[in-house]
């Protein structure tokens, strides 16, 4: 979601109004004629003239005309008489009427300078700038000393955007009104507009000397110096602004935008409230406070706000534009593309929404799409955080094994290309905010790849590096140790449900333990998680305002879960936050990071293979780690006709996301489903539609022969979900990528679940899990044998039986262990004493 652009409508100092004009325009001396001769007013005439100055003052325009028509009357050549008369009617409202007058004093005193420029006044008014202009020369021309012509005629060549000329003008006013603060602050716009931005400056701040109450003045200081980059100024001046002028909806708004910049949401969303308090129907407002609610994840408040604005103003593209970044969060990805594609109709060289279409195009994945965007936005502005992007992208359905090598073999290369490209980032998790998610569902070890990434993001970002001054010179703590749990997803999520009960269950007595969710909690879990904390505090989703506060929190071990799975806690990774910084496998990804000190995993999980390829310490448990809150469950009440199952033949389901369903897996599935040819596999459908349209073919060319009994089914609650699991005869754990959460969830239903290890830890969670509950039946090391042992509990009711039984008598191991918490607590504490010690 980007900002509103930077634009701000200019106050209109403009052209003077005529009452101020003719202060300085009225002459008791008789002015020429038009036969050229010279004489003095009357007596009468000027007791009538100072009369009709006096109604001028007092603004009563009506009595003015009327007397002036008098005069005129008794003196038809009265030149003043019929300038006064054209003022008071076009200050009435009459203004071609009074344009006439002036006319018809000009007829009467053709070299009479002020009347002249108030005539060009009065033309400029009417929209008539070129005989506006003409006039102001006029004038000048009978009188080089009339400042106020010269500032006019300023402002008629500032509206054409002749800037030059406008700045001469502007100058040549200054040398005769030195003391104008109007006329400097227009010369110091025209500087401004020609980029001469110290002398711009030193315009704006001569007049805040000059005239400190102006707010004016101190406003074009802030809008300079927030164009300029200078922040800290602009928001101080903005201040100013806002003091002398409480309503000034202008400073308050951009005072908002820096706000916003900053990550500042708080005060960014009451600065767009206040905008909205003084002018309820300004779009910008409503964008960008649609803007600083999305950030803060409060997508209703966000979509709200930004409905608004486009009711206010339709063809506002920037707000459609967010509006697809809304649906796009909502998963509506179809009404995402809608509202992108109306951005660009409207504005087809928006860059925004063209990084937009290509990340839409991602999540539907249409690859083809996604380049092309992505191709054009580069086009439009090259940038090194879309080149980034772009370099990581990976499909999440393979149409082959093939397919996944080439993809491969392309990341690889991408990778090598950024490593020695010369990119630089300021922030990257803004300007990139993407990871590789789905290169660890390739099914091959990633620590090569992983540890490259970090370097080079490093490399390109060196504000990464950072170590929070507690950590610089350490001391440790008499009492307990501060931990913290830093993580997107602690919330109804599978990171949520492996970290919540080690959170609630861990030690008080040694650990004070805090969550730092990265967005607010919306759900019950979330929520839980929150109050099951000694300290709870949702950082801003901003890398460097969330790693400033994380430093504050003065931590003695920071947790990292998932690392892997989103951009901002990634990065946050690689600075020194905590003497102790400790991850585990919440993702599976290898990050590669020399600020994490410690892998939590089990002897179960690794093989000789596996240990040599991690960086840093490999701490193995000798139980899993996830304190496990039992599912609940009370069995089945439902039959396969609800859910529109065939009622005869076996039922195997596979319930993983679907990217996880790797195309060396169908081989697998096809062989049970031909060997058993009544029965049928059950998949759940992806949170994407497209994912299930590309692996419906794949499965049509890889498995043929038993396409028509594989069966999509719509994602479930989590109660029907755990229902169609137990109405199934087997459950087959994917491959290579086993189950974790998905495994911890389902053995509760008793459906013997069969999964095939390896030697890394994304292939041996489930036997893991099997390992831990004191039942290995169901783990088989081949494709043959998984296939028979799948077969086998489908057609021998007491082999499936037995399975069962040994499962829900073991669950008690794995659910909710107590002991799994105190050996955590445990190894935890001895590294943490290593490490400051290693550090002393």
């Amino acid at each position: 979601m980007k900002s509103a652009p930077f634009v701000c409508a200019y106050f209109n100092m403009g052209l003077e109004c005529l009452s101020l004009i003719l202060k300085h325009a009225f002459y008791l001396s008789r002015c020429y004629n038009g036969a050229g001769k010279n004489s003095m007013y009357t007596s009468h005439e000027i007791s009538q003239l100072q009369a009709c100055m006096q109604l001028q003052q007092a603004g009563r325009w009506p009595e003015l005309a009327e007397v002036a028509a008098q005069l005129i009357k008794d003196y038809p050549q009265n030149a003043d008489a019929w300038q006064l008369r054209g003022i008071a009617l076009a200050q009435s409202g009459q203004a071609e009427a009074g344009l006439n007058c002036l006319e018809k004093a000009l007829a009467c005193a053709p070299k009479a300078a002020h009347i002249h420029n108030n005539l060009a006044n009065l033309c400029a008014q009417l929209g008539r700038h070129a005989q506006a202009a003409a006039a102001y020369e006029a004038a000048l021309a009978l009188n080089p000393e009339l400042p106020e012509a010269w500032h006019n005629l300023g402002n008629i060549y500032r509206n054409q955007q002749a800037w030059e000329k406008a700045l001469g003008y502007y100058a040549e006013a200054l040398k005769r009104w030195p003391a104008r603060p109007e006329i400097r602050l227009a010369y110091g716009q025209m500087q401004e507009k020609l980029q001469h931005w110290q002398a711009a400056r030193m315009s704006y701040q001569q007049v805040c000397r000059q005239a400190p109450q102006l707010w004016q003045a101190w406003f074009y200081l802030a809008h300079l110096e927030h164009q300029q980059g200078d922040l800290e100024a602009a928001e101080a001046f903005y201040r100013k602004t806002i003091e002398l002028e409480p309503t000034q909806v202008d400073a308050v708004f951009w005072l908002a935008e820096i706000f916003l910049g900053r990550a500042d949401y708080a005060n960014a969303i009451a600065c767009y409230e206040r905008v909205l308090a003084l002018k309820p129907e300004n779009a910008l407002a409503h964008n960008g406070l649609g803007q600083a609610w999305y950030r803060c994840n409060r997508m209703d408040k966000a979509e709200a706000h930004f409905l608004k604005a486009q009711a206010l103003a339709p063809d506002f593209y920037q707000v459609i534009n967010n509006l697809a970044g809304i649906r796009m969060a909502q998963r509506r990805y179809d009404e995402a593309l809608a509202y992108v594609k109306q951005a660009l109709d409207l504005a087809p060289d928006f860059v925004d929404a063209w990084e937009n279409l290509g990340v839409i195009s991602r999540e539907r994945h249409d690859l083809e799409q996604v380049e092309q965007a992505y191709a054009e936005a580069l086009r439009l502005r090259p940038r090194a955080g879309l080149k980034v992007r772009q370099a990581l992208l990976l499909p999440a359905i393979y149409q082959s094994e093939a397919e996944l090598q080439q993809w491969r073999a392309r990341y690889l290369q991408n990778l090598q290309t950024l490593l020695h490209a010369d990119l630089h980032l300021a922030d990257p998790d803004a300007e990139v905010g993407e990871l590789p998610f789905y290169l660890h569902y390739q099914g091959e070890p990633d620590i090569e790849p992983g540890i490259q990434l970090a370097q080079f993001f490093q490399k390109a970002c060196p504000a990464l590096h950072f170590t929070a001054p507690h950590c610089q010179a350490y001391q440790p703590p008499e009492g307990r140790l501060k931990i913290g749990f830093v993580s997107k997803h602690l919330r109804g999520h599978s990171i949520g449900k492996l970290m919540q009960g080690l959170i609630e269950q861990l030690d008080r007595e040694h650990f004070e333990v805090c969550v730092y969710p990265l967005i607010a909690p919306d759900d019950t879990m979330g929520h839980e998680i929150m109050e099951g904390a000694d300290l709870a505090k949702v950082l801003t989703p901003s890398l460097y305002a969330a790693r400033e506060e994380l430093a504050q929190e003065k931590l003695d071990i920071l947790f990292y879960p998932d690392i892997g799975m989103e951009s901002l806690s990634y990065f946050l990774a690689m600075a020194r936050l905590a003497p102790l910084q400790v991850f585990t496998w919440g993702h599976g990804y290898t990050p590669g990071m020399d600020n994490l000190d410690g892998y939590f995993s089990s002897v179960s999980l690794e093989t000789a293979f596996s240990r040599p390829l991690y960086r840093g310490q490999l701490i193995e448990m000798q139980n899993l780690l996830p304190y496990y809150k039992r599912p609940s469950f009370a069995g089945l009440s439902k039959t396969r006709a609800d859910f529109g199952l065939p009622a005869e033949g076996a039922l195997y389901i596979c319930p993983q996301s679907l990217f996880k369903l790797h195309p060396a897996f169908d081989a697998i599935l096809g062989e049970i489903l031909s060997q058993d040819a009544d029965a049928h596999l059950i998949l759940l459908e992806g949170v994407h539609p497209r994912w299930v349209t590309l692996l419906r073919q794949r499965l049509q060319q890889s498995v043929p022969q038993v396409y028509e009994r594989i069966v999509f089914l719509p994602r479930q609650n989590e109660q029907n979900f755990l229902e169609l699991v137990a109405l199934c005869d087997v459950n087959l754990d994917s491959w290579p990528l086993c189950g974790g959460n998905s495994t911890l969830d389902t053995l509760v239903t008793g459906t013997p679940l069969v999964t095939m290890t390896g030697k890394m830890i994304y292939h041996r969670l489930s036997a893991a899990i099997y390992q831990q509950l004191g039942y290995t039946g169901c783990i088989v090391e081949t494709p043959q044998d998984y296939i028979a042992k799948a077969l086998r509990f489908a057609h021998e009711p007491g082999f499936r039986a037995a399975a069962r039984d040994a499962i829900l008598a073991g669950l008690n191991r794995v659910y909710e262990n107590t002991a799994a918490v105190r050996e955590f607590e445990a190894l935890l504490l001895e590294k943490f004493w290593q490490s400051v010690a290693g550090e002393a």
